[in-house]
């Protein structure tokens, strides 16, 4: 199977208890699909209202956030899903994301079909694809990457810090308090009690099925960093991660991905995925990705016509600036 087939594969989304928590503990708006019954799928969709230049634009996407799948199923239902939603009312723009070629291409001519606008956009998902050990990934990295990361856990031992396998659930309500993002990305939703409800039942599920995988860092008794990420198959997501601002100077979040990286690479591991792409510093850990697209679906409304307009220009510069000046 190649890595985009089996990452999709493993998706959360496809993961029963995943989806059972998600739906029984998040109670913000949302609408469960039934596409026709011979496509075999849910779609799993939240209705959100956006601001795009100071417009506001009625949502529809992944209920699970958009790091998730929309909807359940083989790859192939897509089609079914696109003209499912195009029967909905009230809504100006859909998001489908972590689509592979082939289901971009489906969803695309499903779209132009039933009359949708539609833009395909670049949704990159940084993973280490097919690196089996640690050593093997410190020899796919600069040898400047390698000494800043001993430099750093030098640091660390120096300030007497400790890592552990996991933490308990204060210490980590701890951390995402002492979360502090960049203006850019004010809506935190670690600080909803909804999603905290969900994060710390599904851990607990997690590490009762043996799935859980975690690696905190401590300054004696004051938690300072972690990350936790769960198996699914051979395939493992890292899930969330959160520090305490105050030692950000020893780069604990880095380091204790570099330390979680370290154990579930000494498992049979085929695919690890970092919870997304488009984080800094990511590229700490690997310049690999499963080139993913999104297709964002524009409804028949004027207004939707006018925002398919809007991101079609953006996508034009976008594309003109990776192309660089004229030779």
């Amino acid at each position: 199977m190649d890595p985009i087939a089996r990452f999709l594969a493993s998706s959360l989304t496809l993961d029963p208890e995943f989806g059972r928590l998600r739906r029984e503990l998040f109670d913000a708006p949302r609408q469960w699909l039934e596409v026709p019954s011979q496509a075999n799928a849910v779609a799993w969709i939240a209705r959100r209202r956006l601001r795009l230049r100071g417009v506001g634009v009625r949502s529809l996407e992944s209920a699970f956030g958009r790091d998730n799948r929309l909807w359940t199923g083989a790859n192939g239902e897509i089609a079914e899903v696109v003209r499912a939603i195009s029967d909905l009312k009230q809504w100006d723009m859909a998001f489908i994301d972590l689509l592979s070629p082939a289901e971009t291409a489906a969803a695309v001519a499903a779209a132009t079909t039933a009359g949708l606008g539609h833009q395909v956009m670049p949704n990159p998902i940084t993973a280490l694809i097919g690196i089996r050990d640690h050593d093997a990934l410190l020899a796919s990295r600069s040898s400047a990457t390698n000494r800043e990361q001993r430099r750093s856990v030098r640091r660390i031992a120096e300030r007497g810090l400790e890592f552990r396998a996991s933490m308990g659930w204060p210490h980590v309500e701890q951390l995402l308090d002492a979360r502090r993002l960049p203006a850019h990305e004010a809506d935190d939703y670690t600080r909803d009690a909804e999603f905290r409800r969900f994060f710390r039942e599904y851990r607990d599920a997690m590490s009762a099925a043996g799935r859980l995988r975690e690696v905190a860092l401590f300054d004696h008794d004051r938690p300072v960093a972690y990350v936790s990420g769960v198996w699914s198959g051979r395939v493992f997501h890292a899930f969330q991660t959160a520090h305490d601002p105050e030692y950000r100077s020893l780069r604990p979040g880095i380091m204790v991905f570099e330390k979680l990286l370290e154990g579930v690479l000494a498992e049979e591991c085929e695919i690890l995925e970092f919870m997304g792409s488009g984080r800094f510093y990511l590229s700490e850990f690997t310049r690999q990705s499963l080139p993913l697209q999104r297709v964002v679906l524009f409804s028949r409304t004027l207004k939707a016509r006018l925002l398919g307009r809007f991101f079609a220009r953006r996508a034009r510069r976008a594309a003109d600036s990776e192309a660089g000046p004229p030779t």
